[in-house]
Parts: structure tokens; C-alpha cells; sequence
């Protein structure tokens, strides 16, 4: 049932609503939500976030990285195949005790009705934990909450097992499962190993800073804005400032779980740029609004610089 579902009273600070981002991806938010239910803590697995980089038309779309969930909270995450009706997998690996991870139609998720519920066809990965198919029930981590829906809405994410499986034109979503295998790192075993894989992940950060390869292109993508409007505006915006800025948010919650003294300046960089973000977007927006180019990316020289110092703070907490 639904309302046998324990949950936290409160969602986890980093989901808090007076931060500068209190939603990053519906990946990074659904582990971060996950991990706070079973208490677990999702700062130990922020350092793959460190290899944020500009990919030349976007910002790197972060993830965890699932070796250190393995590593430091002994889950293991594995691809579940769908050859049979989609609601029996799902219902098969929640009866035993996993997590399932779907892709799914943000069009038909009631929990994203302030943006593409009813409204538009987007992609976006929920974890389930609970399913009744009889009552067209489902318990989900979506973003930086938990959520039920049914009716309707369960009718239409399932549609796809009225499908022939070989026949049919519409393809299964990606899915995966998560499951238990080792106990998870505790106290300082476990701060000792996020700093081992800080250590790694440092050596994948980009070595150009990712703010001036973004400033060189800002001017063009602002012509761009200005001439596709409003509506790829709110796309582009998720796509770079949400992202950075909330990564770097994240980066700071990391250095000050690290260590709370030493982690302080490189935690107060990270706000800078996670601020200096949001600034951007409402500049980008004004400026889509009134159809004139600004120089709102001259913010990207006090960002950059931001950027060297967490990289600089990173590398001595890492040791």
C-alpha cells in the first residue's frame, strides 16, 4: 500500500527551497532523494561532479558515478532487461526489496505539473518503489521529492505493454534496478573514501577552464536566444546555467562534509558560482524578453575565476 511507504519528514537540505538551485537533474535529485530515505549520505558520492566540463553546445549532464555507489554505499545498479510486459518487471524487483529506475513521459508525471505535465513530451528517469497493478497504483523519487500517481496516468505510462512486443512500434524504456550488496562505509571509513575518490575524479577535470571555452561561444548562443525566443530560452537555461549551478552547489555542500573548517573557502567559491548562475539566467532571460543583446557574459570572467579556486581548494582537501 502507498501509505506504508516511510519516508524522511523532511527532503534533504541540499533539496532545501531557499537554496539558489534546490533542483539539479532528475538524476542527481532522484539519487540524492533515494539516498536520504535509506540514510545514506549523497554527499560522499559528490566528487564525480568535479569533471563538469563545457561540451561545447552544453554543460556536461552529471551524474553519480556507480562504482562509488558501489564502493561507499554497497549498491550495485544493473540494466533490467524488458522482454515481457513492463508493470510485471517493475513488480517483480520492487516485491524483492530493489529500486527500479524507468524511463518515462514527464507529460503524464503529476508531480512535474508546474512544467511538462499535460503539457509537453519529455524524458525523464523516476525510481520506483512501489507498484500496485491492480489498483493502477505507483510510488516514485522523481527531482527532489516522492510522489504517487494512478488512474489515468498509470494507464498511460504502461500503454506500452498493449504492445506486441516484437511487433509493436513503440519502444520499451530504459530500465534499471538497484540492489544491496555490501554494507555501506560508516563515519570516517566513509569520509576517507569519498577523499580516495576525490582523488580520481580529479584526474579527469577538464584542463581547460570550462567557463572560458563557455564564454567564447556565450555571444553566439545569445544571438541564438534571441532569435528562437522564450520557449528554448527555459531548454537552453536547463542545459547550462541550472547545470553548472547546481553542480557547484552540490560541490560545496561536498567540501564542507569533508571537512567543515578547511572546506569553508572552497564552499564559498562554489556559492559564488552557483549565484553568479542564477544571475546569468535571469540577465539571458531579460535580455530574450526585451530582444537586445547585453553583456551578461562578462559574468563568465568572475565564474571562471570561481572555478580555479574550487579546483585549487579540491586538490588540497584531496591531499
Amino acid at each position: 500500500m502507498l501509505d506504508q511507504v516511510v519516508l524522511p519528514a523532511e527532503p534533504h537540505p541540499l533539496h532545501a527551497a531557499d537554496r539558489h538551485w534546490p533542483q539539479s537533474n532528475c538524476s542527481l535529485d532522484l539519487w540524492i532523494g533515494y539516498l536520504h530515505s535509506r540514510g545514506l549520505a549523497p554527499e560522499a558520492l559528490m566528487a564525480a561532479l568535479v569533471e563538469l566540463d563545457h561540451e561545447g553546445d552544453q554543460f556536461t549532464f552529471c551524474k553519480f558515478d556507480m562504482g562509488d555507489l558501489t564502493r561507499l554505499h554497497g549498491l550495485v545498479l544493473r540494466e533490467l532487461a524488458i522482454f515481457d510486459r513492463l508493470q510485471e518487471h517493475v513488480a517483480v524487483q520492487v516485491a524483492r526489496g530493489n529500486l527500479v529506475l524507468v524511463e518515462l513521459d514527464g507529460f503524464h508525471l503529476p508531480d512535474t505539473r508546474a512544467t511538462s505535465y499535460q503539457r509537453e513530451h519529455t524524458k525523464t528517469t523516476v525510481g520506483i518503489n512501489h507498484i500496485d497493478a491492480q489498483r493502477r497504483q505507483l510510488g516514485y523519487f522523481h527531482n527532489s521529492g516522492y510522489y504517487t500517481l494512478g488512474g489515468a496516468d498509470y494507464e498511460a505510462l504502461f500503454a506500452v505493454d498493449a504492445q506486441d512486443r516484437q511487433a509493436g512500434a513503440t519502444l520499451f524504456p530504459y530500465t534499471e534496478f538497484v540492489l544491496d550488496r555490501a554494507e555501506p562505509l560508516q563515519g570516517e571509513a566513509l569520509r576517507l573514501g569519498a577523499l580516495e575518490t576525490l582523488r580520481q575524479h580529479l584526474t579527469l577535470a577538464p584542463a581547460r577552464n570550462p567557463f572560458l571555452a563557455y564564454q567564447s561561444v556565450f555571444d553566439a548562443d545569445l544571438c541564438r536566444l534571441i532569435e528562437r525566443g522564450n520557449d528554448f530560452f527555459h531548454i537552453y537555461a536547463f542545459n547550462h546555467f541550472r547545470q553548472f549551478g547546481a553542480v557547484f552547489g552540490f560541490l560545496g555542500a561536498f567540501a564542507l562534509w569533508l571537512d567543515p573548517g578547511q572546506g569553508a573557502e572552497t564552499a564559498g567559491h562554489c556559492e559564488q558560482i552557483a549565484a553568479k548562475a542564477k544571475l546569468m539566467q535571469f540577465r539571458v532571460a531579460r535580455a530574450v524578453a526585451r530582444g537586445r543583446a547585453d553583456d551578461s557574459g562578462l559574468i563568465l570572467d568572475d565564474v571562471a575565476r570561481h572555478w580555479e579556486a574550487v579546483m585549487a581548494g579540491l586538490r588540497r582537501l584531496a591531499g
